[in-house]
């Protein structure tokens, strides 16, 4: 079954290249001050383009992604021999023959669980992020950006258990703690706590300036001009080096946000050299000293 997680992930990513392209796509998939700036067109793909909602929409990606990943990764931890847990697994695992005994248990490697369990644990920190901290305004976004969010958030952790890397040969949780995994957990929170920092910062800026759009500044908005996209990498960076970079599907994951990312980060860098034209603005764009 991993092959259409797999196919899910290679059309996703078609699709946000596409927006390059196509006008039609990038109304549909990018939101906010990037999107208002695209051409709409006339008739009905026009009225297509308009099925809108509020940009504050983001809440619900991270609401579903709390309880869908935290519940998997405490199902996976608690309960792994349960035969749902079990029945789960096996259709996800389809694609590997059958063992040899219909008792025997399809185990899943702490690792794989740990990197689903930091992803509720991202989901539930943008979900408090997002009613506490951020400022949406009147941003719109596209109803279709909304059901690619949905994909996203809740298809990482199907994707993950479908990988045949991703089982173990023992029945076996406990795991020695490594510089592998440490360094892994070291990105994962280096990321998070600067996704934070900088969320905080730009709501912050905002307010003061009566909700007027300013080149923001402080943290890594000294450095690079979409450092909340940098931050989302180095998230994910931490999930790869968790794994090992043995897991097919969180590599491919992985791959998927630095390009999803790396569009968006050109997509707002472009809005900042209109918007504030003449103005100073920090050279780099995601990576300082790359781009």
């Amino acid at each position: 079954m991993w092959f259409y997680w797999l196919a899910l992930w290679l059309v996703m990513s078609t699709l946000m290249v596409g927006t390059l392209f196509s006008d039609l796509l990038r109304a549909l998939l990018v939101h906010g001050k990037v999107r208002s700036a695209t051409t709409m067109r006339t008739g009905l793909l026009s009225t297509l383009q308009r099925i809108e909602m509020r940009k504050s929409g983001w809440i619900w990606f991270y609401l579903s992604g709390a309880i869908y990943n935290l519940g998997i990764a405490v199902a996976l931890v608690a309960f792994p021999s349960h035969p749902l847990v079990q029945s789960c697994l096996r259709a996800l695992q389809s694609h590997v023959a059958e063992p040899s005994s219909s008792k025997q248990l399809i185990v899943v490697r702490p690792e794989a669980a740990l990197v689903i369990g930091l992803l509720g644990i991202q989901d539930t920190r943008r979900f408090l992020e997002s009613i506490l901290i951020t400022e949406f305004g009147d941003a719109m976004m596209h109803i279709a950006l909304l059901v690619a969010g949905l994909i996203h958030y809740l298809g990482i952790a199907p994707s993950v258990l479908s990988d045949p890397s991703t089982t173990a040969p023992v029945f076996v949780w406990t795991t020695r703690f490594s510089l592998q995994l440490a360094l892994g957990l070291l990105v994962f929170l280096y990321g998070s706590y600067h996704q934070y920092l900088c969320n905080r910062l730009l709501a912050k800026q905002k307010r003061e300036n009566g909700y007027r759009h300013v080149i923001p500044h402080g943290d890594w908005f000294d450095y690079v001009r979409c450092p909340l996209y940098t931050s989302e990498i180095v998230i994910y960076l931490g999930f790869v080096i968790i794994s090992g970079g043995t897991h097919t599907m969180i590599n491919v994951v992985f791959l998927w946000v630095v390009l999803n990312q790396s569009i968006c980060a050109l997509y707002g860098s472009q809005w900042y050299d209109l918007k504030f034209k003449g103005e100073k603005l920090v050279k780099w764009v995601l990576v300082p000293g790359l781009w």
